[in-house]
C-alpha cells in the first residue's frame, strides 16, 4: 500500500515536469517569434532562411515541438544545399567570354594626335 507521502511526492514531481515542459515550450515559442521578425540577413548569419522558419512554425503546430521543428528545417536546408552542390559538380564548367574586346596586336598610331 502506498503512503500519502509517496503519492504527494509523485504529484509534486509530475507538476514540476509539467511546469518545466510549459517553460521550455514558451521559450521555444518566443524564440520562433523572434526568428519570424528577423530579417533575411540575420537569418542567413545563423544559417537559416525565411522558408526554414516558416516551415518550423507550421510543423510546430503539428506533432513536432518548435525546437525539433527548427532542427528539422535546418536538416532539410543542409540536405538541399548538399544536393545543389552535387548538381553543380555535374555541370560542365566553362569559362565565360570576356566582356572587353581583345586589343589588336599592332596598335594604330594614326588615331593618336
Amino acid at each position: 500500500m502506498t503512503s500519502d507521502s509517496d503519492i504527494t511526492g509523485r504529484v509534486v514531481r509530475a507538476l514540476r515536469r509539467f511546469a518545466q515542459r510549459i517553460a521550455r515550450d514558451w521559450n521555444n515559442q518566443r524564440e520562433l517569434a523572434l526568428l519570424m521578425h528577423a530579417d533575411d540577413r540575420m537569418l542567413a548569419d545563423i544559417g537559416l532562411t525565411r522558408h526554414d522558419v516558416i516551415a518550423a512554425a507550421q510543423e510546430s503546430r503539428s506533432w513536432l515541438r518548435r525546437h525539433d521543428a527548427l532542427g528539422a528545417a535546418a536538416l532539410r536546408r543542409d540536405e538541399a544545399m548538399a544536393a545543389a552542390r552535387l548538381r553543380s559538380k555535374a555541370l560542365p564548367h566553362l569559362e565565360a567570354p570576356s566582356l572587353v574586346p581583345p586589343l589588336p596586336h599592332v596598335m594604330e598610331t594614326s588615331n593618336f594626335r
